[in-house]
């Protein structure tokens, strides 16, 4: 990594640069969905306490590993309908 320059290290996490029009060069707009209903979703209120509160991970680099735990915790809880409601990461 010492040899690359700050646009190649930008790249490589994914960074969007001033000049990035990758996305619109390559056609990849979002496409238009025409026929389609569109019914509003709130887990909150389908699922209230079910759904854990985010974390504040600070620099820790596992993120990964703490969103598949609380996304685990937040199903676990809901296909037992509330039963089993634990955060599996603290």
């Amino acid at each position: 990594m010492k040899n690359k320059t700050d646009e190649e290290l930008q790249g490589l996490i994914g960074a969007e640069t001033e000049d990035d029009d990758t996305f619109e060069a390559q056609g990849n707009d979002a496409p238009e969905v025409t026929g389609a209903s569109y019914t509003p979703f709130d887990s909150r209120t389908k699922w209230g306490s079910c759904i854990h509160p985010v974390m504040n991970q600070g620099s820790c680099g596992s993120c990964w590993a703490v969103s598949t735990t609380h996304a685990l915790s937040d199903r676990l809880c809901i296909a037992s309908e509330g039963k089993i409601n634990v955060e599996l990461s603290q």
